[in-house]
Parts: structure tokens; sequence; C-alpha cells
């Protein structure tokens, strides 16, 4: 993993109050998810050419990336922070291929109100 203090978060301007954190993964760990996204095969969404392929992380892991971004999350949000979605939708793109920006439907294990997770 990266050393702590190359993690960042970023305030997301237009969601308020989203953000990103940068990081969080070492390139090691980005790549054996590629790795294992290829290996369940993508498949093509959205009316698009882009491949998707649904990931469920395990416990370990799921703890090990919820440890790592514990310090950037507010310590408030409705309640505290238990933990992170175990649903993951890795997406290919091609050249030239992207995603607008957007705010992700309700998914089983995540509690929507308003706009509130």
């Amino acid at each position: 993993d990266p050393p702590p203090g190359e993690a960042q978060r970023f305030s997301i301007d237009t969601f308020s109050p989203g953000f990103v954190v940068d990081n969080v993964l070492s390139a090691e760990a980005c790549r054996r998810l590629v790795d294992i996204s290829e290996a369940c095969g993508f498949r093509e969404r959205w009316n698009s050419r882009l491949g998707v392929v649904t990931l469920y992380l395990d416990d370990d892991l799921e703890r090990a990336i919820f440890r790592r971004l514990r310090a950037f999350l507010p310590r408030q949000m409705g309640g505290q922070p238990l933990g992170i979605n175990r649903r993951w939708a890795v997406i290919r793109y091609g050249p030239g291929e992207h995603m607008n920006p957007h705010v992700d439907g309700h998914v089983p294990g995540t509690v929507r109100e308003g706009d509130e997770l």
C-alpha cells in the first residue's frame, strides 16, 4: 500500500458533500484489480461500448480499504461510517471514451435519503 501521506482528498465543487480520495490503492493493487476484472470478462453496458464487470470485495479487502479511507471521511454522515460498498463496477474505457460526471444510483447495502447516502 502507498504510505499514508500519499493519499489525498479533493472536494467535488459541483456535488457537495461529494469528494474523491486519490492514491488509496498502490499501483500493484490496481494492476491486480485490472487482472481480476479482465479474467472475469467485461460486458458491454449502458448502450455503449464501455466494458463493465462487477466485483464484490471480500471482507478483508473491504476492511483494508476502509481503514485507508477512514481518516478522509466525515465523522458523522447521518451516523458513523461503518465501511465501504463492497460492490464495485469496474469500467474499461476505449480510446476517446469517458463517462460524464454523475451520481450513482441505489445499490444493495446503500441507503439513500435525498442527497445523502
